[in-house]
């Protein structure tokens, strides 16, 4: 009797604790759902950096699988940059999943989170409420179907612990796990990867011997108004190449001269033009006001004008009625100057506030819109397909190397287009730096090895290759500055100058680039903007300012002499060495069968290895070496049983045989 008296007490104890969970307004039953297991490779952080992974990393406390055992430890907070703001967290379930409920830790902190459930094209949003409890768990219900959720957080003052989701899943959906994929590709060459920064301005003559292609800066305002006030778009856009709006210059015979030498062009289309922006800055979206900037229909103006770009300077000859043309320029299309456009500059800049700066659905629709009139939907003569559908499209360069924006975009690309990307090229910008890149408080240059430079970038070309396997995927502005006193600036090392460091470090992040599996890289930049000045780029280039002449600097003898040498060959192989502070790459020649190895010391405390013993597999190897003005010095070594011995230090040296 006293045994089913206990029992019955505990019945009614579990009694009313289900009923409490039940009339709560806070709480949820959950019947047969099951929780989803959601890992930290499934959050993409929209918008800015944050690491997400505490969201989801105490799965422990629900031991029982249905209700929580005990307080979350760790905790997520919102940027506390407002352009940031909400911050948005976005999750591929990898199938359609019906949500019923959410059980949540909210910390310390007031604010508001929102939880969507759909796609990036159909968001429906079944969660909205203030985080105002302290130290607490609590449930809500939920009720919709999607294969995404989304979840956004409106400020860092919300201190969000542990999420967990309960639903079923309904079917397999669109969204499934990508594998690695790599596409069938011809090695490139050394010279086939790397090009150059550069302006209109900048003398052609002296880009070949360091680059095989330019990416060239082009303002929107040159071919379109250039801030005339009295340019009226509404009456009909009158675009101007040769010349252009700026008289002096004639992109025509600019764009011919660089095919004749044998340059690549590369236009990079940037900035808004003055007749679209008002009194917005020259960096902000090139948007109708008050539209929605993650609809492509925003972006009119600047697809049509790419339009325009495309078909004069690709390769399709068009009718000249679709041509809008300043009343003094020939009717021309199909010219064939140009290799591809990329459209748009560090999309995601942050220091240029919220006009500027373009979340990663925004700037796919300004994607689509430019690639192809969002396909076609926008009409005739909008975006760079419709007028030559044979023309590479460039993604933007991003200022980071932020692989959640790019899976931003695709997301919204699988669903609001059919299934493809709108560019076919992936694009990036990374300067090695003491703080890591371009987002961060940096006092310093850093030595390609010290930045980790080759590692960072083999992980881009893996993310490609699972992601977006028949892409390229591109580095378009690396580099380092000449002045010491430049946040970027390389320091001068025992001997060496900063401006021989700058030349050293350039040649070894030359080779971790081939080597990454990159393929293009351009250097920022041809010549410097104002050396004296220490604010960072400004002492970037390989020469000196025009005003100067552009004067060679040692960075351009040592990178014309490296593309001499090395420019036939494309990289095969790290051999690692028992010294881990020794780097030897191989490169191969396809033309005679020769190889070439590239050995150096990757640190930068001036240290040398005398008679260092490397095997190699010849009985005498050509020993290239740089001079003090970085020429070539070459000596030939025959070896002996197998192994030659050389002084290496941090600049590089090259066998061949």
């Amino acid at each position: 009797m006293r045994l089913f008296t206990v029992l019955i007490f505990r019945f009614q104890k579990l009694l009313f604790f289900f009923l409490f969970l039940w009339l709560s307004p806070d709480a949820q039953l959950y019947g047969q759902s099951k929780a989803l297991k959601i890992e930290a490779n499934q959050l993409i952080v929209l918008n800015g950096e944050a690491e997400a992974s505490s969201l989801f990393d105490e799965s422990h406390l629900f031991m029982s699988a249905k209700v929580p055992s005990e307080k979350a430890e760790h905790f997520f907070r919102a940027s506390y940059n407002e352009i940031y703001l909400p911050q948005e967290i976005l999750i591929p379930l990898h199938a359609l999943y019906r949500l019923d409920s959410l059980w949540l830790f909210d910390g310390a902190g007031k604010d508001e989170i929102e939880v969507l459930i759909g796609n990036p094209k159909n968001w429906q949003s079944v969660l909205k409420s203030q985080t105002d409890l302290y130290n607490q768990w609590r449930s809500f219900k939920l009720k919709g179907e999607g294969e995404f959720i989304l979840l956004k957080v409106y400020s860092s003052q919300s201190q969000i612990g542990e999420l967990r989701f309960f639903g079923q899943k309904v079917s397999k959906g669109k969204a499934t796990k990508p594998t690695e994929l790599k596409a069938i590709r011809p090695e490139k060459t050394v010279r086939q990867i790397f090009g150059i920064n550069a302006f209109v301005d900048d003398p052609l003559d002296i880009v070949f011997p360091v680059a095989s292609s330019l990416r060239e800066y082009h303002n929107w305002d040159w071919d379109e108004a250039n801030g005339d006030i009295n340019y009226d778009p509404t009456q009909g856009k009158e675009f101007a190449w040769s010349p252009s709006y700026v008289s002096v210059w004639d992109f025509d015979r600019y764009y011919a001269e660089a095919k004749k030498k044998g340059i690549s062009v590369f236009p990079c289309l940037q900035g808004t033009a003055f007749p679209y922006r008002g009194e917005d800055d020259f960096n902000s979206k090139p948007t109708f006001k008050d539209f929605d900037a993650a609809k492509s229909q925003s972006y009119r103006h600047f697809a049509e004008y790419v339009y325009q770009f495309a078909a004069r300077y690709g390769c399709n000859h068009l009718d000249s009625s679709l041509l809008l043309l300043r009343e003094d320029q020939k009717a021309l299309s199909g010219l064939n100057l140009i290799a591809g456009l990329e459209v748009w500059n560090e999309p995601d800049k942050w220091w240029k506030g919220r006009k500027g700066y373009f979340h990663p659905f925004e700037f796919a629709a300004f994607l689509s819109a430019a690639y192809d009139g969002h396909e076609g939907r926008m009409g005739p003569k909008v975006g760079i397909k419709k007028a030559d559908p044979n023309l590479p499209v460039i993604m933007g360069g991003l200022a980071e190397t932020n692989l959640d924006y790019l899976l931003g975009i695709k997301y919204w690309s699988d669903y609001n287009r059919k299934g493809d990307f709108p560019a076919q090229v992936l694009n990036f910008h990374h300067y090695s730096n003491n703080a890591g890149g371009q987002n961060g408080n940096a006092s310093g240059a850093a030595s390609p090895e010290r930045d980790s430079l080759k590692q960072r970038l083999e992980k881009l070309v893996h993310f490609r290759n699972v992601n977006f396997p028949q892409q390229e995927i591109w580095l378009s502005e690396f580099g380092y500055d000449s002045n010491l006193k430049s946040p970027q600036g390389a320091p001068s090392i025992g001997a060496f100058s900063p401006e021989e460091v700058q030349a050293i470090w350039l040649l070894r992040t030359y080779l971790a680039n081939a080597a990454s599996g990159l393929d293009r890289a351009h250097l920022y930049m041809l010549r410097d903007v104002n050396a004296p000045n220490p604010n960072k780029y400004n002492s970037s280039g390989l020469r000196a300012e025009k005003w100067n002449k552009h004067a060679p600097k040692t960075s351009y003898f040592a990178l014309q002499s490296f593309l001499n040498l090395l420019g036939d060959y494309h990289f095969n192989r790290e051999l690692t060495q028992s010294d881990e502070s020794v780097f030897v790459y191989q490169f191969d020649s396809q033309k005679d069968g020769s190889h070439i190895w590239a050995i150096w010391l990757g640190t930068e405390s001036a240290k040398q290895l005398f008679n260092y013993a490397l095997k190699v597999p010849a009985t005498s190897v050509d020993v290239y070496q740089f001079d003090p003005s970085f020429q070539w010095e070459k000596s030939t070594q025959t070896s002996s049983e197998g192994t030659v011995k050389l002084k290496i230090s941090e600049k590089p040296l090259f066998i061949k045989w």
